[in-house]
């Protein structure tokens, strides 16, 4: 079963919905954010949001400035060798 009150350690998106709303609907990316944390536990261990993106990360911290996220970055890792791909570990502030 899931944690208390239905919140997640971990909350993963690979390569979807992020990806989809920077390109078609950036307005949205607040409300996924909020949707993200909303849905992470926050005790013992507070949960993490996990994005694989084609966002560089310069791109995404600038993303996350534009939308005045709640979120830092934990820890990132380019994905293969032409680093087309990115994975970021996103933790609620």
């Amino acid at each position: 079963p899931p944690p208390p009150e239905h919140r997640y350690a971990a909350v993963i998106d690979k390569a979807g919905l992020w990806d989809w709303l920077q390109d078609e609907a950036p307005q949205r990316l607040p409300h996924l954010l909020a949707k993200a944390s909303a849905a992470l536990r926050s005790e013992p261990t507070r949960g993490v949001y996990i994005i694989v993106t084609k966002q560089t990360p310069i791109q995404l911290s600038e993303t996350l400035a534009v939308t005045r996220s709640n979120f830092l970055v934990e820890a990132s890792q380019r994905l293969g060798a032409k680093g087309i791909a990115w994975a970021y570990v996103l933790e609620p502030l």
